[in-house]
């Protein structure tokens, strides 16, 4: 920083001070722009990480119905098999099973 003052003052008297305080607020006015223009990118990064993160929780959910619902197919088909096996018993032997 102790560098920048000497240049600094180089500068302002190869400048009148009116041209020099309008370049101050040039680059003033820049520095606020890059500013918004990275709160903006930052902004943008925070919602894009939260759908991410909610994206990853649906997909979660999703698969953890998807396990249930397998569960719950796996018992039905068996039930409907071992009724079939039933009637096919009683169809070859004609008595129920206990």
């Amino acid at each position: 920083m102790s560098s920048l003052v000497p240049k600094l003052f180089l500068v302002m008297k190869q400048f009148p001070p009116i041209v020099f305080a309008e370049l101050v607020l040039q680059i003033d006015q820049k520095i606020n722009e890059l500013v918004a223009e990275q709160q903006k990118i930052d902004a943008k990064r925070a919602h894009d990480k939260s759908e991410i993160e909610q994206l990853k929780q649906d997909i979660a959910n999703a698969n953890k119905q998807k396990q249930l619902i397998s569960k719950a197919l796996a018992k039905k088909v068996y039930g409907i098999f071992r009724l079939f096996l039933i009637i096919v018993w009683e169809l070859l032997f004609g008595c129920l099973l206990p």
